[in-house]
């Protein structure tokens, strides 16, 4: 059973009382084509750094079907933008666990946003999970100093 998350406290960490914060959305399966517009961009970047692992029209297909979930990072109230997207999905492991993976996480600015996770973490908590776990660049080891550094990801393409 998925939760719809409310938004998130201010971020601490905002520069000025004028600039908004930011704020983390789950956003539901019906509301899907409302958002699109406003992330195709950021989708397209997911796609582009996947190295063919991924499609604009796969990710949503898998959206829509409610296999992922999509999440936003809203920046400026009613006349903000998107700062971030994140996807995530919920899995069984072999041995039986529930967990959650962030599938991707992609925007601008990632220290006024990254401390949103821990939202996530939450609801993933509230959907029975018990890891969360995510493949990503190692920049992002500096933002989520509560995560182990457990693998590296190689890869090889067999194409060439």
């Amino acid at each position: 059973m998925q939760t719809q998350l409310a938004p998130t406290a201010p971020s601490p960490s905002s520069s000025s009382a004028a600039e908004a914060a930011p704020t983390l959305y789950q956003i539901p399966v019906a509301d899907l084509a409302l958002v699109v517009p406003l992330v195709g961009e950021l989708m397209e970047r997911v796609a582009e750094r996947s190295d063919g692992r991924y499609s604009v029209g796969g990710m949503l297909t898998r959206f829509a079907k409610g296999d992922w979930q999509l999440w936003i990072v809203w920046d400026g109230g009613a006349q903000g933008s998107v700062r971030a997207v994140i996807g995530t999905a919920l899995y069984h492991d072999i041995s039986g666990l529930k967990c959650c993976t962030i599938r991707f996480a992609t925007g601008r600015g990632a220290a006024r946003w990254t401390h949103l996770l821990a939202d996530i973490e939450e609801w993933a908590r509230r959907e029975d999970c018990v890891k969360l776990d995510m493949i990503a660049r190692k920049g992002w080891a500096k933002h989520l100093p509560d995560y182990a550094l457990t693998h590296v990801f190689l890869e090889k393409d067999l194409t060439q």
